[in-house]
């Protein structure tokens, strides 16, 4: 009867647990990222202003493109940049409208479709309430 039994071996379930952990694991990355971007998009419409990026550097990959900007609120210059998809025409000089959280600048949404007219020149100091055109 005894040589039926199967004996498990620690090896076993070592395995399992690493692959348990490492399912687990994927689950809460998932779950942080769809979080925390809900989160940026409500912090967005909750306490937004707009102003200009202006686009100093854009590097293109296959997929993305990437795109340098800085902004200018409350006479400081903040540097950031964004990824924005492989058909942008994003080009190094350009003007771009983008919302920003007034509590975080960090947190932000650049416009890649809305190019700042020539008619504007320079944004509020705080930005605008609501988009300018």
């Amino acid at each position: 009867m005894r040589k039926n039994l199967k004996r498990i071996k620690i090896g076993d379930i070592w395995g399992l647990l690493n692959k348990t952990a490492a399912f687990s694991a994927i689950i809460v990355i998932v779950y942080l990222l769809i979080y925390l971007t809900k989160r940026d998009n409500r912090i967005l419409h909750e306490c937004s202003s707009y102003t200009i990026a202006y686009v100093t550097d854009v590097n293109r990959k296959r997929t993305k493109t990437y795109v340098d900007f800085y902004t200018i609120v409350n006479n400081k210059k903040h540097f950031d940049f964004s990824h924005e998809g492989s058909d942008c025409k994003i080009n190094p000089g350009d003007r771009y409208l983008v919302k920003f959280c007034i509590d975080d600048i960090r947190t932000f949404l650049l416009f890649s479709n809305k190019q700042i007219p020539d008619s504007i020149k320079t944004a509020p100091k705080e930005g605008w309430n609501k988009m300018p055109f």
